[in-house]
């Protein structure tokens, strides 16, 4: 808001050094100047200012009739003079005759406060619509200082986000300053600015207009104490943003709590939950006149009754009281009128949403002015406490009874049971143990050494501590004894005055524990036994990459045996890319696991030995995670994938040789057909040539057949260590119960079954191109339902909605193993690549069965398959990715089955929507 400020000029007064003071403190003002009194009524009335500064030398004969002018006419509008000396008499000479402020030159830097604080004091006057004359004013301002004066919380009265412009004295006693100190220091010298809630208190006062919590406030030597913190925003008749500041010290109330929490150990916990929801009540500053009404009250009846301090003023009191507490009410307000020293009652209040809220009055009887002026707290919470205390109290020995560990104090040198849980009677299986000594209860101790130990600790008050401590105790009485494993502790008992008068015994049986750790232990060593008898390269390394376990493939492998504890990362010479680029130690594959905690897999690479030999791998390295989600190593599978790499190239190299010997048979062949039609002569030749290329023919075909046996049998023989392994694997796995052990388990099971799919699908591709059709009619829906069925288990297929639309308008014959081939590599693939989450995720199977033709489409809505790549996608070993799940064959035997059959078989996908694949297969008749 702009303050407009009406200057009466004078030489005490240095109008640029008022205007340069303003403009630092950032004060909104414009200002008017009037040098000449018989300007000065005017200018009043035509400019109707704010505020009004005059020098004090102005006070002759035309500062009077200034002076008069002013409080005549704009009583209202404050008046401060500026001097550079001015005796007391003659300030309060002048306060009396209407002058609201004097400023002294070396004071200048006050002004801004002076200012704010002479605006506040009017508008306090015209907000309760008081007489202008002085003598009443004075009157309304000691009844204002009387409600803050008489608070033992520290009040403040500031523009909003401004200087302070009022603090009462319980302020400058907590914040041990003086009132000046505290309007220098400002709202924000006096709070710790590193309090985290102080930006959420600011946020909640500028969005509701109040707030209310605790922060961490600084005195003026530098200590800090808590406090609770009440602020209200409302606006003086001006227009402008005030803020009314409560501030409760709360130390000693926080030292009571901690002295509260010190008596009483075991009550910490519940004591301090019980603090955090603890939140003190605001405080309602009022006053009440003669007729039992409100005259004034504070912002805080919002808070505390539901009621707009308007809505309180001019009612009685007694019809906010609840009806039960009248008469006790009324009582003692007569008592404290009367004279009778009473200044603190209880009574309880009915709030504007119904409910009744337990009140704390401090008051005091003003005679003179016929008024009664209170400060109510809310008790609710006081009295809450003393309830939930005893509730608490009661938790706890709940607790103590259904505590999960023996517990139970042995009094005196004969350590003689006081008191025991019932799980302490129930694990030495007696009962009636209270006042009997511990050689009576339990006499098979006496030869175990736990008696010496309990006397140790009675006679020295040092505590015992065993972990896994063999107990021997005769359950049953009959001189049997049972062997149990237990961790204890013997803690010395003090009385009030800190001597010991016994031993609290607190203990649980770990003996289930030391068992299944002994066999985690055998687990561990079966699992290394596991690693080293695995027919696949595999090791192990610690979180800093330091090799911990190898197997002998590995050595093989690498071609040497690295050193346990010494090598790192990988026992390989070196190790390089795919294109013969040397990977450097901290990009080795496990490397980058331990860094990441995430499984790699896919990736080829190349290891080197140190002779020079090559090898081509594949890693699958997989983190050690422990229960808290941090990396404590990993473990590393190679397969060497040397011999199918030259297989493949091999297999692709023949296929061109094959391909450049058919070109050149066809050309063959036409230039013989040319020349049969040319020479027609030449007969013999052309048969004799067409005999050579049948007989080549056959070569070719004798060669298929033989790569396919080779093929079959490398297949067939990598089969039988497989077998074995899972095997072994699943033996572990039954008798494992250790998580990280069945993980590791679960991943060699997961490398195992990838192995074995892509050895039957070498084996389905064999015997595609060894065998003959074997043609015979089937069903087509039945037999898409029964390979849907079992695809469904796959863990992928989870949430995925199959929709199969089978019309078989003709009886369909064809080659029922090599049809299944088909149809379950492209919906296995469907469900392997389809999108992880998401709605409405499908698999569409539609077929059409006439005289003819089979008409088969089966579409997904998964990740689909870029353009690029999908010329390539039934190339033999192609895969999308390094990546991807797969050896890349599976759509290869799909199309060379589909040619088998004599069908066709075409693709449309796109990336991110899903893929259809659509066949037509021939309807092989039987006759």
């Amino acid at each position: 808001m702009m303050t407009k400020i009406l200057i009466l000029e004078c030489p005490t007064i240095d109008i640029n050094f008022i205007f340069r003071e303003l403009d630092r403190d950032g004060f909104n003002y414009t200002a008017k100047n009037i040098k000449l009194l018989n300007h000065f009524e005017n200018g009043l009335s035509n400019y109707n200012p704010d505020i009004i500064f005059s020098g004090y030398s102005l006070l002759g004969n035309n500062g009077k009739e200034a002076l008069k002018i002013s409080r005549n006419w704009y009583s209202s509008t404050p008046l401060i003079l500026i001097a550079d000396h001015i005796e007391v008499e003659n300030c309060i000479e002048l306060i009396k005759k209407g002058v609201s402020d004097i400023i002294l030159r070396q004071n200048i830097s006050s002004l801004t406060q002076k200012i704010s604080k002479a605006l506040t004091k009017t508008a306090t006057v015209n907000f309760n619509i008081f007489s202008n004359q002085e003598e009443k004013y004075l009157k309304e301002k000691a009844k204002y200082s009387s409600l803050t004066e008489n608070s033992r919380d520290a009040i403040f009265l500031t523009l909003k986000d401004g200087p302070i412009l009022e603090a009462n004295p319980a302020a400058c006693q907590i914040f041990k300053m003086t009132e000046e100190e505290i309007y220098k220091t400002g709202r924000l010298g006096l709070v710790d600015p590193n309090d985290p809630y102080l930006p959420v208190l600011i946020e909640e006062r500028d969005l509701r207009g109040l707030a209310k919590g605790e922060l961490n406030f600084k005195r003026k030597d530098g200590t800090s104490f808590p406090g609770e913190i009440t602020t209200v925003v409302f606006k003086d008749v001006w227009g402008r943003d005030m803020t009314s500041i409560t501030i409760k010290d709360l130390t000693e109330y926080k030292k009571d709590q901690q002295e509260l929490a010190a008596s009483n150990i075991l009550m910490q916990e519940s004591l301090n939950g019980l603090n955090k929801i603890m939140d003190s009540s605001l405080d309602l500053i009022c006053s009440i006149d003669e007729e039992k009404r409100f005259v004034n009250v504070s912002a805080a009846s919002k808070s505390l009754w539901g009621y707009e301090p308007h809505e309180l003023i001019g009612e009685k009191y007694i019809h906010f009281i609840y009806i039960e507490d009248h008469k006790i009410t009324n009582n003692t307000y007569e008592d404290i009128t009367n004279g009778t020293p009473v200044t603190i009652f209880e009574n309880r209040i009915n709030h504007k949403d119904g409910s009744i809220v337990n009140m704390l009055w401090s008051v005091q009887w003003d005679d003179d002015e016929k008024l009664l002026y209170c400060t109510i707290k809310d008790i609710s919470e006081k009295k809450k406490l003393k309830k939930a205390y005893k509730v608490e109290r009661d938790r706890f020995l709940d607790m103590y009874n259904l505590s999960p560990a023996c517990m139970g104090i042995l009094k005196g040198p004969n350590h003689i049971h006081e008191l025991t849980n019932p799980l302490y009677l129930k694990f030495i299986n007696k009962k009636n143990v209270i006042g009997k000594s511990i050689i009576e209860v339990l006499p098979e101790l006496k030869n175990q050494g736990f008696i010496k130990l309990l006397d140790d600790v009675y006679n020295t008050g040092i505590p015992f501590i065993a972990n896994e401590m063999l107990v021997q105790l005769d359950f049953h009485g009959k001189g049997l004894l049972a062997d149990r494993y237990m961790n204890f502790i013997y803690q010395p008992h003090r009385d009030a005055y800190g001597k010991i008068d016994g031993i609290f015994v607190f203990a649980i049986d770990v003996t289930e524990q030391l068992l299944s750790r002994m066999k985690i232990e055998e687990s561990e060593k079966l699992y290394r036994q596991l690693i080293k008898e695995l027919p696949v390269a595999a090791y192990s390394c610690d979180v800093d990459g330091k090799i911990t376990l190898f197997n002998k493939a590995a050595a093989i492998l690498w071609g040497r045996e690295p050193q346990i504890g010494i090598d790192s990362w990988c026992g390989s010479w070196k190790a390089l890319s795919t294109d013969g680029q040397e990977i450097p130690l901290e990009m080795y594959p496990i490397a980058v696991v331990l860094r990441e905690g995430k499984t790699m897999t896919g990736k080829e690479i190349i290891i080197e030995r140190e002779n020079g030999d090559r090898r081509y791998v594949l890693p699958h390295a997989v983190p050690y995670i422990d229960q808290s989600g941090k990396v404590t190593g990993a473990v590393n599978l190679l397969t060497d994938i040397t011999e199918s790499k030259a297989i493949q190239k091999a297999l692709e190299e023949h296929n061109m040789e094959l391909s450049f010997q058919n070109l050149e048979k066809v050309k063959r062949a036409a230039e013989l057909n040319i020349a049969n039609k040319e020479l027609a002569y030449q007969n013999c030749e052309k048969e004799k040539r067409a005999e050579e290329l049948i007989l080549t023919n056959i070569e070719l075909l004798k060669t298929n057949k033989e790569l396919d046996r080779f093929v079959y049998s490398i297949s067939h023989d990598l089969r039988s260590p497989l077998t074995s392994v899972q095997g072994i694997v699943s033996i572990i796995e039954d008798e494992s119960e250790d998580p990280a052990t069945l993980k590791h388990i679960q991943m060699i099971k997961n490398s195992i079954e990838r192995l074995d799919e892509f050895i039957k699908k070498i084996l389905s591709y064999s015997q595609n191109n060894r065998t003959e059709l074997d043609i015979e009619t089937i069903s087509v829906k039945k037999t898409i339902l029964n390979i849907v069925d079992c695809l469904q288990n796959m863990k992928q297929a989870n949430g995925i909605h199959f929709e199969i639309d089978v019309q078989e308008l003709s009886p369909f014959s064809t080659d029922k193993l090599r049809f299944n081939t088909i149809v379950e590599n492209l919906i296995s693939n469907a469900i392997k690549y389809h999108k992880m989450s998401g709605t409405e995720r499908f698999i569409k199977v539609k077929a059409i069965v006439n005289e003819q033709v089979l008409q088969l489409e089966i579409a997904d809505n998964g990740i689909g398959i870029p353009l690029q790549h999908q010329e390539k996608i039934f190339d033999m070993f192609f895969r999308i990715s390094s990546k991807s799940e797969g050896s890349g064959i599976g759509l290869y035997i799909v199309k060379d089955t589909i040619e088998k059959l004599e069908g066709s078989i075409n693709i449309l996908s796109q990336p991110k929507a899903g893929t259809t694949f659509k066949m037509n297969l021939k309807n092989f008749k039987i006759c």
